[in-house]
């Protein structure tokens, strides 16, 4: 029982930390926080279950093995959480200007949030769906590069002229809005 839950503990902190790192994050609007938050809320149960355990060992036995797997749930917990709060405070930069397109996707179209710290943050909303993808950017003058993992096809070079992002590579414009 015990190797079962130690490789449960494994499995689930690896895919915590999977499911946290990604740099395409896409989630069904109904379900997809439920999904993906399981995995974290059941690592959380089972590294308390052996933190509880390991000290009830520890006062019978006295041996500091007892605590390992409960290390190792704090470790995984602790790399999912700090990343959940660095991707949150990215989120919370100022967002310098916004560039839309309904190109892409079925219902919302493609944003593009370029934000304070040369944070990108685009949003693709389709049916049912969100996608989620994190990147950065780099803006001289009026062009900006992006570096952004996508799904999709998408230049990397971007001129920003007035009210309109445009991406010569492929002859897309995104509508701006700029943000004060």
């Amino acid at each position: 029982m015990r190797i079962i839950l130690l490789l449960l503990l494994l499995v689930l902190g690896i895919i915590s930390v999977e499911f946290e790192f990604r740099d395409i994050q896409e989630s069904d609007i109904l379900t997809g926080p439920i999904t993906e938050s399981i995995p974290f809320y059941s690592l959380c149960a089972i590294t308390l279950y052996y933190l509880i355990r390991s000290i009830t060992n520890f006062q019978k036995n006295e041996k500091l093995v007892a605590f390992i797997p409960s290390v190792i749930g704090l470790i995984f917990i602790g790399i999912t959480s700090n990343h959940k709060v660095f991707r949150s405070n990215q989120k919370s930069y100022q967002t310098l200007f916004r560039a839309s397109s309904n190109e892409f996707g079925n219902d919302g179209g493609f944003s593009l949030n370029f934000k304070e710290n040369k944070v990108l943050i685009g949003e693709k909303i389709d049916r049912f769906s969100k996608t989620t993808y994190w990147g950065t950017y780099k803006q001289e003058a009026d062009t900006i590069s992006i570096d952004i993992p996508l799904d999709f096809q998408l230049g990397k070079t971007a001129l920003l002229q007035d009210s309109v992002l445009y991406f010569p590579e492929d002859s897309l414009k995104f509508e701006v809005f700029h943000h004060k």
